[in-house]
């Protein structure tokens, strides 16, 4: 018989296989929350016969929410959650949950806030203005992200997914070309990191609050002087992994979850010109909400004129 189909050790969960399906976003939630949708998909997913299911993109606070549709972990849906996961483990799967924090990759209407992100600019993508994230917000939400695997813990989730690629917060200050920022947290590639150290560092401790929950750090720089770092830590398997690549200082390379961003000089000339494009835009639409409430002022104003 294949070895996939045989138990595997994850931490302290063993896996009736070795087969797990990947978070990828379901977009089944409903109010930021579990639906009876999403429980039919993995219960269903479950009864196939995998060895684990893992419900996708669950975000770490309200700033973190990139859709409508997106869970948003937090203790008002650990009831819904629970009978996800319970009803998973009936049909003999493990349940895990992945965590991140989308960055700039989102809107006010969903985010409940300008969007947040490594530096203050534009995002061409959702087409939106960012606000670069104070020292006290990078805090609160690395925070977040242990206060996140304590709350999937309650809900009864055999592992936690840390998000750290696609161009969502962490790699957005991972990069050069989204974190311009000049104060601990940018330039460098150690301080581009601190950002994910910190977040790395809340959830260990949060994972060492719980009996029976390995988790490991691993550091060491091989023969060719690459630095090569891996993050592993199981709650019940909590598993995150990253490798880092940094050969010499005129070339850098970070490669998370095969996400890869590479030096090339007219790339960062045009980065910065969109960069530069981005704060006078941003300045512009603050002047087209400014003048948009002026407006609405005086047009009450006129009409409360005319009604007398």
């Amino acid at each position: 018989m294949s070895s996939l189909f045989t138990p595997y050790k994850l931490g302290p969960v063993t896996l009736r296989n070795r087969t797990i399906r990947s978070a990828a976003f379901e977009s089944m939630g409903r109010h930021f929350g579990p639906t009876q949708q999403l429980k039919d998909y993995h219960v269903s997913v479950a009864r196939g016969g995998v060895g684990m299911t893992t419900l996708a993109y669950a975000a770490v606070c309200r700033s973190g929410l990139s859709f409508d549709k997106q869970l948003w972990l937090r203790p008002e849906i650990v009831p819904g959650l629970r009978d996800i996961t319970d009803a998973v483990h009936r049909e003999g799967a493990a349940a895990g949950i992945q965590i991140g924090h989308c960055g700039n990759m989102t809107h006010l209407t969903t985010a409940g806030q300008i969007p947040i992100g490594a530096s203050t600019g534009f995002n061409l993508y959702a087409y939106t203005p960012v606000r670069g994230m104070r020292a006290g917000e990078i805090e609160q939400v690395a925070r977040d992200f242990g206060r996140a695997v304590h709350t999937a813990h309650d809900a009864g989730f055999d592992s936690v997914e840390v998000h750290a690629g696609h161009g969502y917060l962490i790699s957005q200050f991972l990069s050069p070309y989204t974190n311009r920022r000049r104060d601990e947290y940018g330039g460098s590639l150690e301080n581009r990191m601190r950002f994910m150290r910190m977040c790395l560092e809340l959830i260990i401790s949060a994972l060492n609050r719980f009996d029976n929950l390995p988790m490991q750090l691993n550091r060491h720089i091989n023969d060719s002087g690459v630095l090569r770092q891996r993050f592993t830590h199981c709650q019940t398997n909590p598993v995150f992994k990253g490798i880092l690549r940094c050969k010499h200082r005129a070339h850098q390379e970070l490669i998370m979850r095969c996400h890869r961003h590479l030096h090339v000089k007219h790339r960062v000339i045009i980065h910065e010109l969109i960069h530069v494009m981005a704060k006078f835009l941003h300045f512009f639409i603050i002047i087209l909400q400014l003048g948009n409430v002026i407006l609405r002022c005086a047009l009450r104003g006129i009409a409360r004129r005319f009604s007398l």
